[in-house]
């Protein structure tokens, strides 16, 4: 089968930032005067889903979700030092864009904070697209941003295909017509690395 794009989860996927996220959401509960979760209910209850969905679900749904939303990513920087890139990033984005693929992420998190963490890692010019959770209605796992992507690409979903680490981004790619690589996940094919794409995009 010959795709024409691919769709990019970030944290999990093309950045390693569960450290930075779990502790970017503590420092926010307890500002806000909420105790701090543990990593293994962070797993179970945030990872892969909007902040906005998370913070509601600790800070109650009378809270000011949108700015503590905003609280959570204006701080997030405090923690990047501990997020880092997998290994065999570089190297597929490199053999995505000599193979002419059209290139997008698609991540839950504010499209601010993405091009910074992007541009850390000098991995923004990879891609020809970029959508955060604030440039849709509804995050993933609602296929609107994965379809909001292909749209900006011009490709139609079933030319494409969604790599995500999370039930969430296999569910948005899926939903949204796409062919599904689940990086540690199960998703139409699953993969460890991301090296391992070249042999579905080949």
């Amino acid at each position: 089968m010959k795709f024409k794009a691919v769709l990019f989860d970030m944290d999990g996927v093309l950045t390693d930032s569960f450290e930075s996220c779990f502790r970017g959401f503590n420092f926010a509960l307890e500002h806000f005067k909420k105790r701090a979760i543990s990593r293994e209910e962070y797993i179970k209850n945030c990872w892969g889903t909007p902040v906005n969905t998370d913070l509601e679900m600790y800070l109650g749904k009378d809270a000011r979700i949108s700015f503590a939303s905003e609280f959570y990513h204006t701080n997030y920087t405090r923690f990047i030092e501990h997020t880092t890139i997998f290994p065999g990033v570089v190297e597929i984005l490199n053999y995505l864009k000599e193979g002419g693929f059209k290139t997008a992420v698609v991540t839950n998190t504010h499209r601010k904070l993405t091009l910074k963490i992007l541009e850390k890692f000098n991995l923004i010019n990879y891609f020809d697209a970029v959508f955060g959770g604030d440039d849709v209605s509804e995050g993933k796992p609602a296929p609107e941003i994965v379809l909001k992507a292909c749209e900006e690409l011009g490709v139609l979903p079933k030319d494409a295909v969604m790599v995500g680490d999370t039930d969430s981004d296999m569910k948005a790619g899926r939903i949204a017509g796409c062919f599904t690589i689940g990086a540690g996940v199960k998703g139409d094919v699953k993969v460890v690395n991301l090296i391992e794409l070249k042999k579905y995009l080949s």
